[in-house]
């Protein structure tokens, strides 16, 4: 009824494509992938009555708590299942004296 894939850059397109085809064709009712580093989740979910899924839902944030649909009272919290990504400060490079 319901499968969830973290994507990696090595299997992504396999996972976006093929998988995808793979679970709407066997009647899975809900199917997400989760982008770890871009922290974004598109949801894909079977209409009643439909064999496809419905247009794709992309939501982002790092504090998203998403319901699973298919299973009622369910809910997945994104900084549960992935670490908050590190802060990058940038700033400008040293100067460099030669001696």
């Amino acid at each position: 009824d319901f499968i969830i894939e973290i994507l990696s850059p090595s299997t992504a397109s396999k996972d976006l494509t093929s998988k995808r085809r793979l679970y709407e064709t066997h009647g899975v009712k809900e199917f997400w992938t989760i982008h770890p580093t871009d922290r974004m989740a598109t949801v894909y979910r079977r209409d009643p009555g439909n064999a496809a899924f419905g247009p794709a839902e992309i939501l982002d944030g790092n504090d998203l708590v998403l319901e699973v649909k298919c299973l009622p009272g369910l809910t997945i919290e994104f900084n549960k299942i992935l670490p908050r990504l590190p802060k990058i400060v940038r700033g400008s490079p040293r100067e460099y004296r030669v001696r």
